[in-house]
């Protein structure tokens, strides 16, 4: 079986839900519709990825968070890297902070190996160093132990 997420929602819209299609053919792919997840968090997803990881499932995705405040107080709405963990697939649970704070990082890939979560992600507007083109093809990268991870989001969030 083969798993599709599609994620909606962008900063300036709400994110209510999101659908979750497979197939079970790449050969004669037919994508139907598996799971509508609601969503009832505080984030508005913009892109992200799912994977099942340990009995849970963890979505790494782009989008803001309504909750989330500048220093002053006023409303945050840049795109950062947020994290969810759901033990069910359906029931997510957000952190109150991104995992990673730098606006133009999207459409992020994840996956979970030997207790580490490795990232890909799109790095537009970004590292323009001596490149003789302004924005594209830029791959960003990281790697971090899964429990250090979610054991810092858990106390940013106190």
């Amino acid at each position: 079986m083969y798993t599709f997420e599609y994620k909606l929602g962008d900063t300036q819209h709400t994110t209510t839900y999101f659908d979750i299609y497979e197939t079970k053919s790449l050969k004669k792919p037919c994508f139907i519709l598996k799971h509508r997840v609601n969503w009832k968090l505080n984030s508005s997803i913009w892109h992200g990825d799912i994977c099942k990881y340990s009995g849970k499932y963890y979505m790494l995705y782009c989008g803001s968070n309504k909750k989330y405040k500048y220093i002053g107080g006023m409303k945050d709405n840049q795109k950062y890297l947020w994290v969810a963990v759901s033990s069910d697939g359906i029931n997510f649970k957000e952190y109150s902070h991104p995992v990673l704070k730098m606006n133009g990082v999207y459409r992020s890939s994840l996956v979970i190996v030997d207790k580490k979560l490795i990232c890909y992600f799109s790095v537009m507007w970004r590292y323009t160093g001596d490149l003789g083109y302004r924005v594209g093809n830029r791959v960003g990268k990281f790697e971090v132990p899964l429990n250090e991870l979610l054991g810092k989001l858990e106390k940013a969030g106190k």
